[in-house]
């Protein structure tokens, strides 16, 4: 998302100068970038989201007063009419290249981010692995080949290769490798923390409210005309990360979900060959006695 705008948007508009290109490449490991790479790809998803919002209810599909009205009346509340009129609105407006291109931010990567953090938060196997899953058509699309790899990998291991006994625990009992990790986590920023000897602490930390930021995003979404562009072209603008038109943004990066599927697919017999050996056509449907006894067990 970086080439249509992304950069532009949390370096210039919210004012975060240290997430330069790199932070997103070979440093995003050093010096607490992730963080704040978590921070803007968080406060970026609601930007985008809350300017697609503001284009949503300017447009003829959004509900009218009578009809929220009614609704509420016969439901208690208008929730699922707001909801299914925006999912609609989003269909008619994916006619528009421009509109596909940075709807992802909302519509894939900000549900993503909050998919994998909430399986860690509330120790969900089934909510890891299915994020697993969506990463991995993302990894194959964007040529991220490390983590593709990674990715195919451990869901192969965790849908197929592993005992099926051993899967189902580790899907149990994700609770126990989480809270591990997370222990480990918060022990080294603690020794490793500027102030982790400091006896005599005169502050305290404070977290900023990200709203403010946020606005501004969704202002810059707005003034750009992300969502409603004014001609329907088949290109995306590209913006600097000084936010000057430069070029045009490459068309690998629209629909990258559907297109990544469409590689891990092409990919798949020669990812298995060259990770687990497994020639093309070289598998056994009959499930095997080991797995037979271990979902009497398990199950």
């Amino acid at each position: 998302m970086g080439p249509g705008g992304f950069i532009y948007v949390v370096q210039q508009v919210m004012k975060r100068p240290k997430l330069i290109d790199a932070a997103f490449g070979d440093k995003k490991f050093q010096n607490q970038n992730l963080n704040r790479i978590d921070e803007a790809v968080r406060d970026g998803c609601m930007a985008y989201g809350l300017a697609a919002v503001q284009e949503f209810r300017n447009s003829d599909m959004f509900p009218s007063k009578k009809a929220l009205e009614q609704w509420e009346k016969e439901h208690g509340n208008h929730h699922d009419l707001l909801l299914s009129s925006f999912k609609k609105w989003i269909q008619q407006q994916n006619s528009m290249v421009t509109f596909q291109y940075h709807s992802q931010m909302f519509t894939l990567f900000g549900p993503l981010r909050e998919l994998y953090l909430s399986s860690v938060k509330l120790c969900h196997g089934v909510k890891r692995e299915a994020a697993w899953m969506v990463m991995l058509p993302l990894f194959a699309q964007l040529q991220k080949r490390n983590y593709w790899t990674e990715a195919f990998v451990h869901i192969v291991n965790v849908t197929a290769a592993w005992p099926y006994a051993i899967r189902k625990i580790l899907e149990r009992n994700c609770s126990l490798i989480s809270a591990n990790l997370d222990t480990i986590t918060k022990i080294r920023n603690t020794f490793a923390g500027h102030e982790a000897f400091n006896v005599h602490p005169t502050t305290s930390h404070t977290e900023e409210d990200p709203f403010p930021d946020q606005r501004k995003g969704m202002w810059f979404c707005l003034k750009e005309q992300f969502f409603n562009p004014p001609d329907n072209t088949n290109s995306i603008r590209a913006l600097t990360n000084q936010g000057e038109v430069k070029g045009k943004v490459s068309m690998t990066l629209l629909n990258v979900y559907e297109k990544g599927k469409v590689k891990v697919a092409e990919n798949f017999e020669r990812k298995m060959f060259m990770n687990f050996h497994v020639k093309p056509n070289d598998t056994d449907s009959d499930v095997s006695d080991d797995e037979a006894d271990a979902n009497t067990v398990v199950g």
